[in-house]
């Protein structure tokens, strides 16, 4: 039986922060959660559209105005319902379409609700839905990835002259920074924010009006439920209206698959870099789990689930694309199937770059392990091979072989000495100085070296964290006039609704 007590895992130290929570339930997944119904998500978007349809076939002189009054009043009756989780959909009724019509039926009398079908089909409403649903799923994940972006640059900047080995091949390769590192992951990101912008100006196109794809007898103004309903243009072609419902999905997912990409390659860095042989990050309670037998485990569990619904990504852009190969022009009942798909992906992927930002800005860095590393690794032979080119006349193949030798000869001390160095070196070479080999093998002179744009030194670094922000802010500017035009439109749909029912 359950106490009124809250309870918390097994392996919890504490009551769980807000962080935590948060964590939790994404981790957890659907091991302890339901998903609503599909068209559940979609009722506020086809009320919009019906709304917006109803509107259009009054001023079209298709609706006199007594019904169009009881057709608005019964929308809004919907829409006050649904806001208040009142309005469930009746199985019974097959979709969200046919329970908003049989409830406007029910309220303003068929002779009224009967109408407001009228000059439209299943087909471009949905496909008009889906869309309105799509930009508005757009401007969320832009507004996550915005929030991730802000998080790597505010920790590249506490990080600039924090050193740590830059891997290749998963072996010490060159000298880094932590700054440099997030700023790797930074840019990438930077990259999806503009694919969702290019991606919604592709999305906000309306569809309505295409009935069943092939037009309609009815004298239909689309330019006015494109000015209702906030879309940018219109998808012209009625055919082609309705047959790319999947289209759009389907790049949806390819974004948000990219995006899901950076942040799996993020994870998986972060999961090397805290286990106990690297020891160079430490994820804040909130973001590890524990072991039902294991005291002392932390487990970086929001990585892990980040990497997993990464590949239910990759599948669901399998699976739109597929759905949508090589079936006929016109509307499919397959076409049904993109909404689950979608749904299915903004459910579990849409929270995952605001959690890694959260993880980020309460990330523990080691800097002296991280220093202890790079000295390690004989990331001062690239510097090496570099100079004695630059400065002693060797081509740079000679000097990656008096590099590669004074490697060799020094791996049991596991750094470059002056003594080994010189003695590598070709006959007629002139030895280097200890000013000179000190110069060469400082890591934070070799760090300083490399200070060309886009380039780990704390100069560039700093620069870059600049631009990068630069960058954020005009993303930021423009969701925001994204988000206002569709507020204006919002307003405008209210607005007529008031004049009609004045």
């Amino acid at each position: 039986m359950r106490s009124g007590k809250t309870r918390v895992p097994i392996w919890a130290k504490k009551a769980l922060s807000e962080d935590a929570k948060a964590n939790a339930e994404f981790c957890a997944g659907r091991d302890v959660t339901t998903r609503p119904m599909a068209d559940s998500v979609l009722i506020p978007h086809d009320i919009a559209c019906s709304t917006a349809h109803n509107i259009m076939l009054f001023h079209q002189g298709i609706l006199q105005k007594d019904e169009v009054c009881r057709i608005l009043r019964a929308l809004e009756e919907i829409r006050k319902l649904w806001s208040t989780g009142k309005f469930q959909i009746d199985p019974n009724l097959e979709d969200v379409h046919m329970n908003i019509e049989t409830f406007v039926s029910e309220r303003a009398g068929i002779d009224a609700g009967g109408k407001m079908h009228t000059g439209r089909s299943r087909n471009d409403q949905i496909a008009c839905d889906m869309r309105l649903y799509l930009r508005e799923q757009v401007l969320k994940f832009h507004t996550n990835c915005v929030c991730l972006v802000e998080a790597l640059a505010l920790f590249a900047e506490q990080h600039l002259d924090a050193l740590m080995p830059g891997f290749t091949h998963r072996q010490h390769g060159a000298i880094s920074t932590v700054a440099h590192w997030a700023l790797g992951h930074a840019q990438a990101f930077c990259r999806d924010l503009e694919r969702f912008a290019e991606l919604y100006r592709r999305v906000n196109r309306n569809p309505l009006g295409a009935a069943a794809g092939y037009g309609t007898t009815w004298p239909l103004d689309r330019e006015l439920t494109t000015s209702l309903l906030g879309f940018d243009g219109l998808l012209e072609n009625s055919l082609d209206a309705v047959s790319s419902r999947g289209e759009a999905e389907s790049e949806f997912s390819c974004v948000v698959g990219l995006m899901m990409n950076h942040l799996s390659r993020m994870a998986e860095d972060i999961i090397f870099y805290t286990t106990q042989e690297a020891g160079f990050f430490r994820l804040a309670d909130a973001f590890v789990t524990g072991s039902s037998i294991m005291p002392q485990k932390r487990n970086p569990d929001l990585c892990e689930v980040i990497q997993a619904k990464t590949a239910s990504a990759h599948g669901a852009v399998m699976s739109l694309m597929s759905l949508s190969k090589g079936i006929l022009s016109g509307y499919d009942r397959e076409m049904q199937w993109t909404k689950y798909t979608v749904e299915d992906l903004v459910d579990e992927c849409l929270s995952a770059p605001r959690l890694m930002a959260r993880a980020l800005l309460t990330l523990e860095v080691d800097t002296e392990r991280l220093r202890q590393a790079a000295e390690a690794g004989f990331l001062e032979a690239v510097d090496l091979a570099d100079w004695l080119a630059a400065h002693r006349g060797l081509s740079f193949r000679e000097a990656y072989r008096v590099a590669a030798a004074s490697v060799e000869a020094c791996r049991l001390q596991g750094r470059l000495t002056f003594i080994s160095v010189n003695s590598c070196l070709p006959a007629g070479c002139r030895s280097l100085s200890e000013k000179e080999f000190a110069e060469i093998t400082d890591l934070r002179r070799c760090l300083a070296r490399r200070d060309q744009v886009g380039a780990p030194s704390p100069r560039q670094a700093k620069r870059s964290v600049a631009r990068i922000r630069g960058y954020v802010k005009r993303q930021q500017r423009w969701a925001s006039q994204a988000q206002e035009r569709l507020t204006d439109a919002e307003e405008r749909l209210h607005r007529a609704v008031a004049e009609i029912l004045r």
